[in-house]
């Protein structure tokens, strides 16, 4: 049974009980059993109770515990406390949250969430590094833009900002305490944060220390979304399944995306394949290019006058980064995209192929941060 109650769930069942005349005449207990839960199991008791409180704090709702012909108050874990919450009414802005919900995605599955701990310093890590990122040591207010603009709702920032915390931290610290709809607000942005889906992105090595202290912790980025699954520890870390999880989660979201369907089929060559075909794909885009393979990347990334810029050239650092990634996609057309073009497809293991697609997704994240040459624009 669920540890967790989905509080927009609870919401919108009791919104259709109002519609439909009969919320006031249920009891605490009848709505957990509607939800599917039973009061006769102390983990779904106690966390519907807990959720009724979180959203009557909220103003969403209010209801009264009716204590007549009891010896004593009941105590909030009891049968008793749930079976006398009666009266239920759902406030105005809880009507005004019902009427505006819109069931984009099914329901998270009890799988995604079991209410495990993000821990504290990791969190602190994540918002660091956005605030890095969106310039907002100084200014708590490019944060708070910049999470909003990310999807998190006006009702989850905090009163007040205080201290050397910052917006993001302070946010993400309150959404992880609160309920399971603010918890899946949190899940999403950290998982659209390391996927490079927001308006920015950690940079590399931040990128893969997330991701590695996540998988200890048994969290992983899946569709969109960050999920619980099996701890990452000890000798799993240097090559089983959920090492594995890890290392695909890390990648850049284009290569996982076209790559993990056939690497999960069994089919590590494929995989690689695909993730080649969508650099040559980007590449191609980005340069409103005709051309293929080996020659487009020579011509594109050439070091003298590029069409795509992956740098500043103006000194000696930036001219051998552009140079030097000259080689890296000319090489990865040839010597690997190209053989498997021509339907030579090597034998290879998970390690081996994850290897190469960890290339692929370092060259997918160098070009999101290209640039076309004056000349071509």
């Amino acid at each position: 049974m669920p540890i967790l109650w989905d509080d927009l769930e609870l919401l919108a069942l009791m919104y259709a009980l109002h519609e439909a005349g009969g919320l006031h005449y249920r009891s605490g207990d009848q709505l957990l059993q509607e939800m599917g839960g039973s009061a006769g199991v102390d983990s779904d008791r106690a966390a519907f109770v807990r959720t009724l409180h979180v959203m009557a704090q909220d103003e969403l709702i209010a209801f009264e515990l009716l204590v007549h012909g009891l010896v004593s108050t009941p105590r909030p874990e009891s049968y008793e406390y749930l079976a006398h919450l009666r009266n239920f009414v759902i406030r105005t802005k809880g009507l005004d949250r019902a009427r505006g919900i819109k069931i984009v995605d099914p329901p998270p599955e009890p799988g995604e969430d079991d209410g495990r701990s993000i821990p504290g310093l990791i969190i602190k890590d994540i918002a660091v590094s956005i605030q890095q990122a969106v310039g907002g040591q100084d200014d708590f207010r490019r944060e708070l833009e910049f999470l909003a603009e990310s999807g998190i709702s006006p009702e989850n920032f905090p009163e007040t900002v205080s201290g050397e915390d910052g917006q993001a931290r302070q946010t993400m610290e309150q959404l992880h305490r609160g309920t399971s709809a603010q918890r899946r607000e949190l899940r999403q942005i950290i998982a659209e944060w390391l996927e490079g889906a927001l308006y920015a992105a950690p940079a590399e090595a931040e990128h893969k220390k997330i991701v590695d202290a996540l998988a200890r912790q048994g969290w992983f980025v899946k569709d969109g979304r960050l999920v619980i699954g099996d701890p990452v520890r000890g000798a799993k870390r240097a090559g089983g399944n959920i090492a594995k999880d890890a290392r695909i989660a890390a990648l850049h979201s284009t290569i996982r995306e076209v790559s993990q369907r056939p690497f999960e089929a069994g089919e590590p060559a494929a995989a690689v394949f695909e993730a080649f075909k969508a650099v040559n794909k980007r590449v191609r885009e980005l340069s409103s290019s005709d051309e293929d393979g080996q020659p487009l990347m020579a011509r594109v990334f050439r070091p003298e006058s590029p069409v795509l810029y992956l740098t500043d050239l103006g000194d000696e650092t930036g001219r051998n980064l552009q140079a030097g990634y000259h080689h890296l996609f000319m090489g990865a057309m040839r010597g690997i995209r190209n053989l498997y073009a021509h339907g030579h497809f090597p034998e290879l293991d998970e390690n081996q192929a994850l290897e190469q697609l960890g290339f692929a997704s370092m060259l997918m994240r160098r070009l999101d941060g290209a640039t076309l040459g004056a000349e071509q624009q």
